[in-house]
């Protein structure tokens, strides 16, 4: 179904997320229009970060999966410092181009932001706009910590247990949050535990992805017609509810609705990769906007505000992310594969004189 290194369809699903992300945030520098409902369809940025969960939660589960299918076993440490590679390096050095802004009276910051941007924690807490964005890193971030250990200690089986609890549970503990935390309800949807349950559907269908019931599912199941009525709930009649009814649709049904229907169309476009639909996903240009993403994540925030205007604000975001990605992000692959040479090394060296 996928190579050893990408599975097909994913960076194309990321380009979506991102085009969702940056089209809704650019509305935010063309007043006129922010206040037509258009952009709740083409720029629904909410929309665009539950895609990107769901696709974690899927990719993460299915990477450990494999590691533990070769090894048998799931290494934590190997985990984070793979993960560590790849998030820390570019946030750390967009929190440190946003401080040196603020410094030369650019941008507005402060340090509570700063702080909790860097600890993973504003999902819990506000912030400033250019460093908003990280509640959606903090909700990853808090989901590596404790998933992957989830897995290791209880296995599949019990894990994937835990994950269909926790997507049934998804609706009431956004609804009890509502009514408990009264004062905090402009911010419940950035809450880790109110969006947990879109990542639980990535990995409940990375878990099942080889069984026998998801094997029949799909024959019966996933189907063109199907994927099309999925995806027309997703990016029509869901932000219509949105308008409609606001967090009365959303925290009892609409997070939980949406998350299922990325994750049939996820597993859709995956196993039918050679379609039409697979082949626009997979197509370089639209891949490598994927692979761009996640700095186009980190950087658009700085010029998807009230700095520049479209269409500069989008061709420096791009110009931006494409810069981190063949500097820091390549220097901090480079960097994780010689320690991951080295660990492997001192691994090999451990068993001989263990076998001695």
């Amino acid at each position: 179904m996928h190579s050893e290194k990408r599975i097909p369809s994913l960076d194309g699903l990321r380009a979506l997320s991102i085009g969702l992300v940056l089209i809704g945030h650019a509305h935010f520098a063309l007043g006129f229009l922010q206040t037509s409902h258009l952009w709740s369809y083409i720029g629904n940025g909410d929309l665009g970060v539950s895609i990107f969960f769901v696709i974690s939660g899927f990719l993460i589960t299915s990477l450990l999966l494999r590691e533990h299918q070769k090894s048998g076993r799931i290494s934590l440490s190997d985990f984070y410092i793979h993960r560590f590679y790849r998030i820390v390096p570019p946030f750390y050095v967009y929190i440190t181009a946003v401080v040196l802004l603020w410094k030369v009276h650019f941008v507005a910051v402060d340090w509570s932001s700063v702080y909790r941007a860097a600890t993973f924690t504003t999902d819990y807490t506000s912030s400033v706009w250019y460093l908003a964005h990280s509640w959606s890193l903090s909700v990853e971030e808090q989901f590596y910590l404790l998933w992957p250990a989830t897995l290791k200690i209880l296995g599949k089986a019990r894990a994937l247990r835990v994950s269909i609890v926790i997507i049934c549970l998804g609706p009431a503990l956004r609804v009890a949050s509502y009514l408990l935390l009264p004062g905090e309800r402009e911010r419940l949807a950035y809450m880790f535990h109110n969006r947990l349950d879109g990542l639980m559907f990535g990995c409940a269908l990375a878990m099942l992805n080889d069984s026998a019931i998801m094997h029949r599912f799909c024959q019966r199941w996933v189907k063109p017609h199907l994927g099309t009525l999925a995806a027309l709930f997703l990016f029509a009649v869901s932000p219509t509810l949105r308008i409609r009814f606001q967090g009365g649709y959303l925290f009892p049904l609409g997070y939980s609705l949406e998350s299922a229907s990325i994750a049939y169309l996820l597993l859709y476009v995956v196993r039918n990769h050679h379609g039409l639909v697979g082949r626009l996903l997979n197509a370089r240009a639209v891949a490598h906007v994927g692979v761009l993403s996640y700095s186009l994540y980190l950087w658009q925030q700085l010029f998807l505000g009230e700095l520049f205007r479209p269409p500069l604000s989008v061709i420096l975001a791009f110009a931006a992310a494409e810069a981190s990605y063949r500097t820091v992000e390549r220097c901090a692959l480079q960097l994780r594969r010689r320690t991951e040479t080295f660990r492997n090394a001192r691994r090999a060296v451990l068993q001989q004189d263990a076998v001695a």
